[in-house]
């Protein structure tokens, strides 16, 4: 079921900090998404040290740097999608595998403005929000306040039939799954015909 909200707060910038304000949920992800921005503050796999010049989504870390755990998450995802986002120019996003929302605040928060829409797909069928992906009730309070948020509860599979083919820029099939530029797995090939176009 796809679900739509008009906006709580219309006319506002998901870019800007006044936007977020009263979105105690959003907030506490976003908060979380830039105590892991600094450097040194998460790992990234397993590893506690970078072996490169740092890691998509975390520039600027010098060779060497130890990565002790500050933040009490560390979402990659929450990096990695905001990144892709901007180096494609996507307009049309849709991730499958939603969990927490982090991914999604963070890219209305730093592409809001320049993005058409964004699907997000996820069952949320847990029993509770951070840990575990019973986020619903955050999520729908989200979108209510973001039109360009369009959220389907859903498994991925039945999920990509309800979107129109042709209908995406760029899919984010579950962060820990795989990236697709032009809609491939059993999860991600059902995902494959909606993309419009390479970017």
């Amino acid at each position: 079921m796809l679900l739509l909200f008009s906006p709580v707060a219309a006319g506002l910038s998901p870019q800007t900090a006044e936007a977020w304000a009263g979105l105690t949920y959003a907030q506490s992800l976003l908060d979380e998404h830039a105590c892991s921005r600094a450097p040194g503050a998460c790992t990234v796999n397993t590893s506690d040290t970078f072996t490169g010049s740092g890691a998509l989504g975390y520039p600027n870390v010098p060779v060497g740097t130890k990565r002790p755990v500050a933040c009490a998450s560390c979402g990659h995802g929450s990096h990695m999608l905001p990144y892709l986002v901007g180096l494609y120019g996507a307009r049309s996003v849709i991730e499958v595998g939603v969990c927490t929302g982090a991914s999604v605040v963070s890219v209305l928060k730093t592409h809001g403005d320049s993005i058409d829409s964004y699907t997000a797909v996820d069952p949320w069928g847990e029993r509770r929000c951070n840990p575990g992906c019973g986020c619903s009730s955050q999520m729908r309070t989200i979108a209510g306040r973001f039109p360009v948020l369009k959220l389907l509860q859903e498994y991925s599979v039945p999920g990509a039939r309800r979107i129109p083919d042709g209908s995406a820029d760029l899919a984010l099939i579950c962060v820990v799954q795989v990236v697709i530029r032009r809609p491939a797995s059993a999860s991600s090939s059902s995902w494959r015909p909606l993309a419009s176009a390479d970017l």
